[in-house]
């Protein structure tokens, strides 16, 4: 038990480090929120019940690569309820996000059967504030998913096995 409270204190002073340099807090913004809502009104309401229990818990959304990819980091993953089909092991869902009547492509993923990212095209700084509206949601690809194609970027193609393709 002793253990545990050393843990959650030194994960909510990184996590309170980071809200003050603002790369994180602990809600999503409402455009998020309202993102995820759309994937969750399109799979079946058991999954989604138990993504909406998820949200439920305590977590830091932390804001990476400029607010382009927004992690969610919940406190104790060992009692969080888990989305009972195995194909959320690793799932990407693609949502249309129009700011301002301009079409742009979100990102919900989910990673070990828990709701992992929302991802933006745009750094979150310039969308703040504006109008947007929800389009439509379809399966994607995880390796479509833009936190790979930054790694992809940096790194350059790797295998599973960590060495590099000829």
């Amino acid at each position: 038990m002793i253990i545990y409270a050393l843990k959650s204190a030194w994960h909510f002073f990184w996590d309170t480090w980071r809200f003050v340099e603002r790369e994180g807090r602990w809600k999503a913004d409402q455009m998020h929120l309202d993102i995820i809502e759309a994937v969750l009104n399109q799979i079946p309401a058991d999954i989604a019940e138990t993504v909406r229990t998820q949200l439920d818990q305590r977590y830091f959304y932390s804001w990476m690569a400029q607010g382009r990819i927004n992690v969610f980091f919940f406190y104790n993953e060992g009692s969080l309820p888990l989305i009972p089909d195995p194909a959320f092991e690793d799932r990407l869902f693609k949502v249309s996000l129009f700011i301002e009547d301009r079409k742009y492509v979100a990102h919900v993923s989910f990673f070990e059967r828990r709701l992992y990212s929302v991802e933006l095209k745009r750094p979150r700084s310039s969308l703040i504030g504006k109008s947007y509206r929800i389009g439509t949601v379809t399966l994607g690809k995880p390796s479509d998913s833009y936190i790979r194609v930054i790694d992809r970027a940096e790194h350059g193609k790797e295998t599973d096995t960590g060495l590099d393709l000829p």
